[in-house]
């Protein structure tokens, strides 16, 4: 678990080539200037600001440890200049990127989520009562209990059986546990459940997914991506006449069999079928030009 959320983005944009720059800007810095125009500041002299705006969130690459998100404070579209907090170590030479591919990624990990869960061991300790609040953020229909061990060290571990506990959302917002026995005090069970993998920790922030499927999840946003991308062309052929019509719908079904080329490799390192991720997306021309492709629940595929 060493890969963040930029090795993510580098690779899904060499994986979709020539078409990165549909929906990722670049910029290179020329120079830098720290503690300008406030202290803690960075300001950025670029090649271009087109396509950028104050408030966006950009990631700045040089290759090393100091890569990392910021948000744009303010832009000068005249002297092509960008202002962020933090950034003073950052070098002339990085690029400076603001990537629609961070969505998709998000919804790659989504999705691998449902195929290959993270697993997470909390420890409740016991105080003599049947009732217990679950860890924050718990949702009901995402986080599913695999085990109980109840009481926790024994060796072999001791399971309580499925029936011997339930989840529910108490009056309070609060999800809890009920056993049908007290966890007493001086005791603890050890419950073992599923979640969603995502990327926490600092900036540029890793991923809890293990790096043997780091692969997998960028051939997963890759598709994405290109389904996006085919959503865009395939609005445009609808309002468009002429031979751009051919060439519009050359474009659309391209990305389309790159983007099932890409699902097949994702299925391929997970182990699955394809349809278990393809849903119908790929025979079904998009509606709508700025319309993002999302997985509509969990219990289906990650394209409409």
């Amino acid at each position: 678990m060493s890969k963040n959320k930029i090795d993510f983005l580098n690779t899904i944009e060499l994986k979709v080539k020539d078409l990165s720059g549909e929906l990722i800007k670049t910029a290179n810095i020329t120079l830098v200037e720290t503690d300008t125009p406030a202290a803690g500041s960075t300001t950025f002299t670029l090649s271009t600001v087109e396509e950028f705006s104050a408030g966006d969130e950009v990631y700045i690459y040089d290759g090393s440890a100091n890569s990392k998100f910021f948000n744009i404070v303010s832009i000068d579209s005249v002297d092509t200049k960008i202002v962020v907090i933090g950034g003073n170590l950052i070098q002339p030479g990085a690029t400076v990127k603001k990537s629609e591919a961070a969505s998709h990624v998000l919804e790659a990990l989504d999705k691998y989520s449902q195929i290959r869960p993270l697993e997470v061991v909390h420890e409740i300790e016991g105080d003599g009562n049947y009732i217990y609040p679950l860890p924050d953020g718990w949702d009901g229909g995402i986080n599913l209990i695999r085990l109980v061990e109840y009481p926790a060290g024994n060796n072999p571990p001791v399971y309580l059986d499925q029936y011997d506990h339930k989840t529910f959302l108490a009056s309070d917002g609060v999800w809890k546990i009920r056993f049908n026995t007290v966890i007493a005090t001086g005791y603890s069970a050890l419950i073992t459940y599923e979640s969603d993998h995502s990327f926490s920790g600092d900036n540029p922030f890793t991923v809890t997914a293990p790096d043997s499927d780091f692969y997998a999840i960028c051939n997963l946003a890759a598709a994405q991506y290109l389904l996006a991308l085919a959503a865009r062309y395939g609005q445009s052929s609808n309002s468009t006449l002429g031979a751009d019509v051919v060439n519009y719908d050359n474009k659309t079904d391209s990305y389309r069999r790159l983007a099932k080329e890409y699902l097949g490799m994702a299925a391929s390192s997970l182990g699955i079928s394809i349809k278990d991720l393809e849903g119908g997306n790929l025979e079904t021309k998009a509606a709508s030009s700025n319309q993002e492709v999302e997985p509509e629940n969990r219990r289906q595929g990650i394209f409409y």
